[in-house]
């Protein structure tokens, strides 16, 4: 095989596993007196230049996420906003709720 070709096999394998790897990252913010869901909070997960606004039942979500450590930023009008570092490992899917 040429060089060339190995690299090219090389780099098909990598880049299909790191698809493998990638998370869905979801969940809901509340107001944590009321349990009631904030609808139109502003979520960032900082280092991938994911934002997210929560859905009419304060969800959240952000597809494709690598393995990583991130910090989560939710900011909503009227509220103090809030910063969570979370840690998002291999699992398919990783829950984090926001009490505001």
């Amino acid at each position: 095989m040429t060089t060339l070709f190995k690299t090219f096999l090389i780099a098909i394998l990598f880049s299909s596993t790191a698809a493998w790897a990638q998370s869905t990252l979801t969940g809901v913010v509340i107001n944590s007196k009321t349990n009631e869901p904030l609808v139109g909070a502003h979520v960032q997960l900082s280092l991938s230049g994911k934002i997210a606004l929560t859905n009419d039942q304060g969800r959240y979500t952000f597809i494709n996420v690598l393995p990583g450590n991130y910090t989560l930023e939710v900011t909503y009008i009227g509220y103090t906003s809030l910063v969570k570092e979370i840690t998002v490992g291999s699992e398919k899917m990783k829950a984090v709720n926001i009490p505001m």
